[in-house]
């Protein structure tokens, strides 16, 4: 006879990501509206992240969470349903408390596609589009603030340097990874590669050496 030892919430259809802490390092993915948080050893459900905490209106939507991206360095946590971009962050100093952190909302024909997230800022990926946003903290509420925007194809991920001075993104239509430069958002570089959405640290030339751990996998 079989016995039920652990029952998992959810089935992830996308990459896992991860936020380390000091005790424990979480294991997260989307599942259907919600960000589902494991303890990434023993598989404990900890938390659901629902989308609709941020945006009441999609409660009853069928419309699941497209896109991920954590912020390892401010524990924020960043998804996309169409066009509404929401966030979380673990605050406390036991790291046991989530709290919505912000949202974004984007004109209704800009579906994000990709997102990625690091020391403040926000790249977000659209059909057409590719923009990058600013933290700022008005009356102490944190708000995205539009750095600059450039006219895309339609992109699959976004990557920031580990220095935060560029981005790589690659499309759903190439293979090719662009490199943009996150102060300006001059295109700097466009890096052809065999396989479709994957770049890896070999592919990287020495002008961009300082890069060596900026890939996309």
């Amino acid at each position: 006879m079989l016995e039920l030892l652990h029952t998992y919430t959810g089935c992830p259809t996308s990459s896992l990501h991860f936020l380390a802490l000091p005790r424990e390092i979480l294991l997260l993915y989307p599942s259907s509206d919600s960000i589902i948080v494991l303890n990434s050893r023993t598989l404990t459900f900890i938390r659901a992240l629902a989308f609709w905490e941020l945006f009441p209106a999609t409660r009853h939507l069928n419309d699941p969470i497209q896109c991920l991206s954590i912020d390892p360095g401010m524990k924020l946590v960043v998804a996309s349903m169409g066009h509404r971009v929401a966030a979380w962050n673990l605050s406390s100093a036991q790291n046991d408390s989530w709290r919505i952190h912000s949202s974004l909302l984007l004109p209704e024909d800009q579906h994000v596609t990709a997102l990625g997230c690091k020391s403040g800022l926000l790249a977000v990926g659209t059909r057409s589009s590719l923009s990058v946003y600013t933290l700022i903290l008005e009356n102490d509420l944190p708000t995205w603030s539009q750095k600059w925007t450039y006219p895309v194809i339609t992109l699959s991920r976004v990557r920031f340097s580990p220095s935060l001075m560029y981005i790589s993104t690659t499309s759903m239509h190439n293979n090719v990874v662009r490199i943009y430069s996150t102060t300006s958002g001059r295109q700097t570089q466009d890096i052809p590669h065999p396989l479709l959405l994957q770049i890896s640290c070999g592919a990287v030339p020495k002008l961009l050496a300082e890069m060596s751990s900026f890939c996309i996998q």
